[in-house]
């Protein structure tokens, strides 16, 4: 139905402002905006909250989570610390009772070093988000600091380079034809099984 409005927020774990995490979480929100249509994005960097997400009656942040939600569409994004999310992403998701995200597509993301720890969005950040009761029917994307310059060209399977564009890529398109399904239908919750890049691909860095 486009005349539904649609909502997106993108929630940045970063403990720095304006990161590079930031810039790959944005990159996502706009590959899937373009993919499905106009959408009411929403920027949230929790590092502009810092301390304030552990006190449960600060009104603005209660505001926040109350916003997140309610969105139709997430996009989450960490740096990867000791192979998982950060500790301040921890710190606001531990704000939901139970299935909080209920009615929510997620789509995880991480950033990390080097492609050793490639597994962590979907080892660590996607079950986080399933516990929270976000439906994620997409691959999960991790990219690296090198991959920073080259968002947005588009290598495939058969290259030798990796590129975080092919996978924002997919992201958008598996994600297209399940986002105008009913909010909570029973059948987008299991569209798709979690999957990992391979490890043909993972040994092309």
């Amino acid at each position: 139905d486009a005349a539904m409005a649609r909502s997106m927020s993108i929630v940045v774990g970063n403990p720095r402002p304006g990161s590079r995490t930031r810039t790959v979480a944005e990159a996502v929100g706009e590959a899937c905006v373009a993919a499905i249509g106009d959408v009411t994005t929403t920027v949230i960097d929790l590092a502009d909250f810092g301390g304030r997400l552990f006190d449960p009656h600060d009104a603005e942040v209660v505001d926040l989570t109350e916003s997140v939600a309610a969105s139709d569409l997430l996009v989450v994004a960490s740096p990867t610390f000791k192979a998982t999310y950060s500790g301040l992403l921890k710190c606001f998701f531990d704000r939901y009772p139970g299935p909080g995200l209920a009615g929510a597509v997620a789509v995880p993301v991480m950033m990390g070093g080097n492609p050793a720890h490639s597994l962590a969005p979907d080892v660590a950040l996607r079950p986080l988000l399933v516990e929270l009761g976000a439906s994620c029917p997409t691959r999960s994307l991790y990219v690296t600091d090198p991959d920073l310059d080259r968002l947005d060209d588009s290598f495939g399977l058969e290259g030798e380079t990796w590129s975080a564009a092919f996978f924002i890529d997919n992201v958008s398109n598996e994600f297209a034809p399940f986002f105008f399904s009913e909010r909570y239908a029973q059948t987008r919750a299991t569209v798709l099984p979690p999957r990992t890049y391979g490890m043909t691909l993972r040994m092309n860095f």
